[in-house]
């Protein structure tokens, strides 16, 4: 009986141990600054080099111009969506390179390539294929906002495609991830509610003869997922293993 009862709460704690999420910020203020939380979050910072990007500048071609603002309509910045001169877009909507811009000044706020390779639209962040948007917006407060770009996926060797997230304040950007990320289910793009769900392991989550993700509940299995959702003026994200993750508050 004793053998038992300890097999039974050894069992209880390592599901406690196991399926409690580890909470962190994905970036902190200071002074009403942006602070990016750890480098962890940074892992693809493979960008050219100032005079190598430069000459990228003069082969590049303008595909489209997006305006954005933030809450109170005080600043507003312009993202520019980069291609190749003579390339245009096809179906895929693949682009190279991503560009803010102050929208009276035209000045550069920030700007970023995917690293490995081509951006394209949210897709595999809404898990729609059909979707067209470039970025996702997320307003944090009445000056501050998260856009999110997403990279393509080949659907070789194991590699889920690029995520970028920068936080613009006051048309400061600054740079809280890059990296790998796959949405196990569709994000919820509401400022109000934003919440994804993602993987940064894509190990044999391809099917191998269409080269498309399948993501279910076994494919996933234990390995580990987060959650990155909006809690005030902030983006946070939770890390767990098993089951469907932590109730937020």
């Amino acid at each position: 009986m004793k053998t038992i009862l300890f097999s039974l709460v050894f069992m209880t704690l390592s599901c406690v141990t196991t399926c409690v999420a580890q909470t962190m910020d994905l970036f902190t203020w200071q002074n009403g600054t942006v602070i990016p939380s750890s480098s962890s979050f940074i892992k693809y910072d493979h960008q050219p080099s100032a005079a190598r990007l430069a000459e990228m500048q003069s082969k590049a071609k303008l595909l489209h111009s997006i305006p954005v603002q933030c809450q109170s309509g005080q600043y507003k910045c312009n993202v520019q969506i980069l291609g190749t001169q003579g390339i245009d877009e096809d179906e895929s909507h693949c682009y190279y390179q991503f560009e803010l811009r102050d929208q009276y000044q035209n000045t550069l706020l920030f700007t970023r390539r995917g690293s490995y390779l081509p951006l394209t639209t949210t897709r595999a962040l809404s898990k729609n294929y059909g979707d067209l948007n470039y970025f996702r917006k997320i307003d944090l407060d009445n000056v501050t906002y998260a856009l999110i770009f997403c990279g393509w996926i080949t659907g070789y060797d194991d590699e889920l495609g690029e995520m970028i997230i920068v936080i613009v304040s006051k048309n400061v950007a600054t740079l809280v991830y890059d990296g790998p990320a796959a949405a196990i289910t569709p994000a919820d793009f509401n400022s109000g509610s934003f919440s994804m769900d993602i993987v940064t392991d894509g190990t044999d989550l391809f099917n191998s003869e269409t080269g498309l993700l399948n993501i279910t509940p076994q494919t996933v299995g234990n390995r580990t997922k987060y959650r990155i959702y909006k809690s005030g003026n902030i983006l946070k994200v939770t890390s767990w293993t098993t089951g469907n993750g932590p109730v937020l508050p």
